[in-house]
C-alpha cells in the first residue's frame, strides 16, 4: 500500500475551538484555526499474525496554516478521544498507547492521523461519532542559530542550541539543546547518476529530547559564503537533503531556522460520521434505520480458488471515503477509494505488463443503490512479497460516489484481469569484488525462445544485458556495502530480485539486503530497463568475488480473479448463508 496507502476513509467536517496559553510579553492573539476531519479510514493490518483483530479505523484531520502563522507539532499524549456508533458501542477517552498518532505537514496544512488500536464499531453500524481533544504548539516568528561546523562524515554529529525554540509546561519559552546528525554523504547511485552526475547526496536530520520545529537549513563553506544548493526538506520539518559538489575541506557550516515564542493551543473534535459522508448536527434528520439483507457465508472467490480451480484470490482490504489525497488543494470528498490486496497460489508470482488498463467493478450499498463503479487503473500495482513467499499485489479502485444515508455496508464485485506468472531463476554470475566491475551475457528466458529469435531479428544484435557493481565501499574493517546493478535494452525482462550465493548456489549467509533496501527499477519493458538494490557484505576481508543470482518471472498470462466483498464502518461484513444480496 502506498504505503504509503491510505485505506477507508470517510469525509467529516467539524470545528476547531479552545484557549490558547498565552506569554505575558506576548500580545499578539492566535489564529483562528479550523480543524477539518477530511477522511476516516478502515484498514486491514495485513501484516497483523491475529486475522481476527487485524482491523484498524483511522481518523484524518487536517488544520489548515493562518496567515502569518505555523502549526508546528501535536503534543501526542494530550490527544483524547471517545468514540460511539449508532448502536451505543463506545471507546471512551481513548489515548495513546490504545491510539498512534501521526502528525505530518506541508506548507499551508497540518495533518493528524489517529489510529485506534483494537476498536472497532459494531456491525452493520450506520454512524460513528469522535469527540475529544487535542494540543498544538503554533507559532509566528522565526529565528537563527549560530552557525555549527559538521564533518562530512556519516554518523557523525554537531550539538547546538535552538534558543526559545522549546515549549515548557507553563506555556513559556525555553532553549533547546539539539544535534545535526550527518545520516547520509554518497555519491548518485546507478537510478540517480544522470541527474547527479558528479554530485554528493548530503542528508542532515536535527535530533533533541524535547519536541521543536525546525524551518530550514542554509548551506555555507567554512569561510561563510552560502551554498547554490536546492533544499529537500522531509515531512515534519526535522530532516532536509541537499545535492552538492564535492567539499575537498570535508566540511561545512550549518545555520539552522527554527521557530520561536511558540505557543499552546487545545482543540476540540466532535463529529460524526456515516458511510453516505457527513451527518450534520441539527439538520433535523435521523439515520435511516434500516434492516438490510446480509450476504452469502463466503467469498465465492475463496471458495473456487480453494478447489485448486484459480492461480489467484482477491479480497477487499480497506475502503476510503473521501479523497486519498491528503495534501491535495481542492480535493473531491464525495468519492470512496477501495484497496483490493490479490494474493497468488504457488507456484504461481504476480508479472507485470505493460498493457495492463482501466478496469471496472460494480459497487452497491445495503439500501439496494448502485453506485458509480469502482475503477482501478491496474497499470500501477503495488508488489510485495507475503507470509510464505506468496506473490500479493495491492491496487487503488475510486468510486465518484457515496453510500445512501443509512447504509450499514458496501458491497463490491465483479472481476479483474492480473498478470500471472511463473517464477525461474537465472544461472550464476561471478564478478571481482571491486568497482564497475562488469558482465554482459544474454538477457535470461530469451536464449533459446522463437521470442528472443524474433527481438534479435528486429533489433539487428542479441538482445544482451549488463550486470556490473557499484559504490564499493568500506564502512568498516571487514563490513562492505556494494550496489548490484542490471541493464536491460530491447526485450521485455520482469526482475524479482538478485541474490547473493555461495559457491554451491545456497543463498550467501554472510550477505544480505541491506535495511530497507528495497530493488529499485526505472524505465519501461519497451525501451531500456534498469535494476539496483544495495547489499551489506560481513566478513569480507578475503572476499575477492561475488557470485550473483537473479529471480525472474517469464510466461506471463491473463487471468480472471473475482471479487465479490462486503464492508461497513466495523469492517468486513460476517456473510450467513441462505440470503440473497440486493
Amino acid at each position: 500500500m502506498k504505503n504509503s496507502a491510505l485505506l477507508l476513509l470517510l469525509f467529516v467536517v467539524t470545528g476547531f475551538s479552545g484557549l490558547c496559553s498565552t506569554p505575558a510579553d506576548e500580545d499578539v492573539s492566535p489564529p483562528s484555526l479550523q480543524l477539518t476531519l477530511e477522511t476516516l479510514s478502515v484498514a486491514k493490518r495485513i501484516w497483523d499474525k491475529d486475522t481476527e483483530k487485524n482491523w484498524n479505523m483511522i481518523p484524518c484531520w487536517a488544520v489548515s496554516h493562518a496567515p502569518g502563522w505555523k502549526i508546528d507539532w501535536c503534543e501526542d499524549q494530550s490527544v483524547r478521544v471517545r468514540m460511539e456508533d449508532s448502536k451505543g458501542r463506545t471507546a471512551p477517552d481513548m489515548k495513546v498507547p490504545d491510539m498512534k498518532c501521526h502528525f505530518l505537514t506541508s506548507d499551508d496544512k497540518s495533518v493528524l492521523i489517529v489510529e485506534s488500536l483494537g476498536w472497532m464499531p459494531s456491525v452493520g453500524a450506520q454512524w460513528v461519532r469522535m469527540n475529544g481533544e487535542v494540543s498544538f504548539a503554533v507559532s509566528r516568528e522565526e529565528a537563527e542559530t549560530d552557525p555549527v561546523t559538521v564533518k562530512l562524515v556519516e554518523g557523525t554529529s554537531a550539538s547546538f542550541v535552538l534558543k526559545g525554540g522549546g515549549l515548557g509546561k507553563d506555556g513559556s519559552a525555553e532553549d533547546v539543546e539539539a544535534r545535526i546528525v550527518v545520516s547520509e554523504y554518497r555519491d548518485a547511485l546507478p537510478a540517480e547518476a544522470e541527474l547527479r552526475r558528479g554530485k554528493k547526496l548530503l542528508r542532515l536530520e536535527v535530533e533533541a529530547d524535547v519536541p521543536l520545529s525546525i524551518r530550514g537549513m542554509e548551506l555555507q563553506t567554512t569561510d561563510g559564503i552560502p551554498l547554490a544548493a536546492s533544499e529537500d526538506w522531509e515531512c515534519g520539518r526535522l530532516g532536509g537533503s541537499w545535492d552538492i559538489n564535492p567539499v575537498e575541506e570535508g566540511e561545512l557550516r550549518v545555520l539552522v531556522r527554527h521557530s520561536r515564542n511558540l505557543r499552546r493551543c487545545k482543540a476540540l473534535m466532535d463529529s460524526r460520521m456515516s458511510l453516505a459522508g457527513l451527518v450534520r448536527e441539527g439538520n433535523g434528520k435521523k439515520p435511516v434505520e434500516e434492516k438490510p439483507e446480509k450476504p452469502p457465508v463466503t467469498n465465492a472467490a475463496c471458495i473456487r480458488a480453494a478447489k485448486g480451480e484459480r492461480p489467484a484470490t482477491a479480497e477487499l482490504a480497506g475502503l476510503i471515503l473521501g479523497s486519498d489525497e491528503i495534501f491535495a488543494q481542492g480535493a473531491d470528498h464525495g468519492q470512496m477509494v477501495f484497496f483490493i490486496e490479490a494474493k497468488t497460489k504457488a507456484p504461481a508470482v504476480f508479472g507485470r505488463r505493460s498493457d495492463l488498463k482501466e478496469q471496472r467493478l460494480e459497487v452497491t450499498d445495503s439500501t439496494g443503490r448502485t453506485l458509480a463503479p469502482a475503477v482501478f487503473d491496474l497499470y500501477h500495482l503495488s508488489h510485495w512479497r507475503g507470509r510464505g513467499g506468496n506473490g500479493v499485489i495491492g491496487v487503488d479502485g475510486k468510486c465518484l460516489s457515496l453510500a445512501s444515508p443509512g447504509a450499514e455496508w458496501l458491497r463490491i464485485r465483479g472481476t479483474l484481469r492480473l498478470p500471472v506468472a511463473a517464477m525461474q531463476e537465472s544461472p550464476v554470475y561471478e564478478l571481482p569484488l571491486m568497482e564497475r566491475a562488469e558482465l554482459q551475457f544474454p538477457v535470461p528466458g530469451t536464449e533459446n525462445t522463437g521470442e528472443g529469435e524474433r527481438d534479435v531479428a528486429d533489433a539487428g544484435e542479441a538482445p544482451f544485458c549488463r550486470l556490473k557493481l557499484q559504490d564499493v565501499k568500506e564502512l568498516k574493517k571487514g563490513f562492505l556495502v556494494v550496489s548490484v546493478f542490471l541493464e536491460v535494452e530491447g526485450v521485455p525482462f520482469d526482475l524479482e530480485r538478485f541474490e547473493l550465493v555461495d559457491g554451491k548456489g545456497r543463498i550467501w549467509e554472510n550477505a544480505g539486503p541491506e535495511t530497507r533496501a528495497n530493488l529499485i527499477t526505472w524505465g519501461s519493458q519497451e525501451k531500456k530497463q534498469s535494476w539496483y538494490q544495495n547489499f551489506e557484505i560481513r566478513n569480507a576481508e578475503d572476499v575477492q568475488s561475488l557470485r550473483i543470482r537473479m529471480k525472474y518471472r517469464t510466461g506471463v498470462k491473463m487471468v480472471d480473479v473475482p471479487v465479490d466483498d462486503m464492508i461497513g464502518l466495523g469492517g468486513p461484513v460476517p456473510q450467513k448463508t441462505g440470503r440473497k444480496m440486493p
